[in-house]
């Protein structure tokens, strides 16, 4: 039996309301890695501070008990990462089973491709140990430099509170800054692709049972968006005069071809990393959408001022 208009509506409204709170899980997800690395930061400025010494001689005890506690927090990372990343699938999924709920329709339960879930998680636990590895390294490098140097534990805390806690500062190597800066941008990233991953296997796994519906590309219209992102929004956004395209097409990103929705694992990092765009899908056709959205258009960027250094005459 074909569904009515009223049912369409309620699909959407549903929606687009469980979409407005899911955004805000990658928020949620830096603000749990963030907070365990500087639990740990405080753990491994005690150890320093409360060294039995201060010398050469007391090095190899300061390694041992600082590697054990980045090992600890390499675990806790990932238990906490992986808690989140199940969480988000169920969130991805529900955006549609909801939307069915509120229809008064029945979504059978199909076989679901589970593979970006678990590239998921396999991703973010390889990035999360490299980070804790990069930091343990790093840490200790600024403990041998500062006993070599005659630095005491007080300036050595401070050169490694540096490189915890400071998200933002360019770095000379790496498309990532600081650790903190890493660690945000992991917990953002997989929460993103995890989120558009589980919308998108519940909405394939449904397509053979409503042809209807489409999905479409939904980017963030600001000086920060990348213009590949913006550009395939245009194609397929109804609200911005474009045409949903079948749950089982891809989209197309810059050079990047067949691409099932954003945060694709077939994505480079330089269309991924960050990346705020979501998914949606929709069940209205093309004159019902044209109806709705008469004067679609894209909204305009904003535009950057660049500025303008003069030169002075010497």
């Amino acid at each position: 039996m074909p569904l009515t208009k009223t049912q369409k509506q309620a699909y959407q409204k549903t929606f687009d309301a469980a979409l407005v709170k899911a955004k805000k899980l990658p928020d949620e997800t830096a603000r749990t890695l963030l907070t365990t690395l500087r639990d740990y930061r405080l753990r491994v400025v005690d150890q320093i501070a409360s060294a039995e010494g201060w010398n050469a001689y007391y090095l190899p005890q300061i390694k041992n008990s600082i590697n054990e506690t980045i090992a600890e927090l390499d675990i806790i990372l990932k238990n906490r990462m992986g808690s989140q990343i199940d969480n988000v699938w169920n969130k991805g999924m529900a955006l549609v089973d909801d939307g069915f709920v509120a229809m008064n329709v029945m979504a059978p339960s199909l076989g679901m491709d589970l593979s970006t879930l678990t590239m998921s998680q396999e991703l973010s636990g390889g990035l999360i140990t490299k980070l804790s590895s990069d930091l343990g390294n790093d840490i200790m490098t600024q403990v041998q430099l500062g006993v070599m140097a005659d630095k005491s534990q007080t300036q050595v805390i401070k050169e490694i509170g540096r490189i915890l806690i400071t998200p933002g500062v360019k770095q000379p190597a790496g498309i990532f800054g600081t650790v903190a800066t890493r660690a945000e941008a992991i917990a953002r990233t997989e929460t993103m692709r995890v989120l558009n991953g589980g919308h998108r296997a519940r909405a394939e796994s449904l397509a053979d049972e409503f042809p209807e519906m489409r999905k479409y590309w939904v980017a963030t219209f600001d000086s920060r968006a990348r213009s590949h992102h913006i550009k395939v929004d245009s194609q397929t956004n109804p609200m911005h005069g474009g045409t949903p395209i079948l749950v089982k097409k891809g989209f197309t990103v810059g050079k990047y071809k067949n691409i099932a929705g954003p945060h694709d694992p077939k994505l480079g990092p330089e269309e991924s990393v960050f990346c705020r765009c979501t998914m949606k899908t929709t069940l209205f056709d093309k004159a019902e959408l044209d109806e709705l959205y008469p004067d679609a258009k894209p909204p305009a960027l904003p535009i950057v001022k660049k500025k303008i250094i003069k030169k002075t005459k010497e």
